[in-house]
């Protein structure tokens, strides 16, 4: 993480906040969500939305955002993305952490999921860092590169802070 970390604050996201959170999600993936699918997801009881803003210089813009299902007790990151221009500042990491203590406060979740690609060895370091492990690996999940991904695992304890999962 560079040294001059941005300064956010989580909340969720709103309706108004999608043309913003598309802006990041076309400049992240190779096939971004289109706005409707931001809107369906608004509609699901499961869906869990987060968008993190900056709190100091520039205050207000939208950085980064997170979505996820809450089910059972887990929580399992769909998608999590920045902005270019504040890529290995801390936010992804923060977003993260706010994101899950939110789901463990709001929700009861007590596990959270995510799938990476393989080929993703940046995320992957970042997942690792934040307490997640390798539990397992989804062959193909990306089709349309044959790609496959890893899923990973970490425990959210009761002060919403993740941890690896016992052995």
């Amino acid at each position: 993480m560079s040294a001059r970390a941005l300064q956010i604050r989580v909340r969720r996201m709103t309706p108004e906040d999608v043309p913003a959170v598309l802006e990041i999600e076309n400049a992240s993936f190779p096939r971004p969500w289109k706005a409707h699918q931001f809107h369906e997801e608004f509609k699901r009881d499961v869906s869990r939305l987060y968008v993190a803003e900056r709190t100091s210089e520039g205050a207000g813009q939208l950085v980064g955002y997170l979505s996820a299902w809450c089910v059972a007790g887990e929580m399992h990151i769909l998608n999590v993305a920045c902005s270019p221009r504040v890529r290995r500042r801390g936010v992804a990491r923060q977003l993260i952490l706010q994101a899950a203590a939110l789901a463990a406060r709001e929700d009861g979740c007590t596990q959270v999921f995510l799938e990476v690609r393989r080929s993703n060895d940046g995320a992957q370091a970042l997942y690792l860092t934040l307490g997640f492990t390798a539990c397992g690996v989804r062959p193909r999940y990306y089709s349309e590169e044959n790609e496959d991904a890893i899923l990973m695992r970490a425990d959210i304890a009761e002060d919403g802070t993740l941890h690896p999962p016992p052995p």
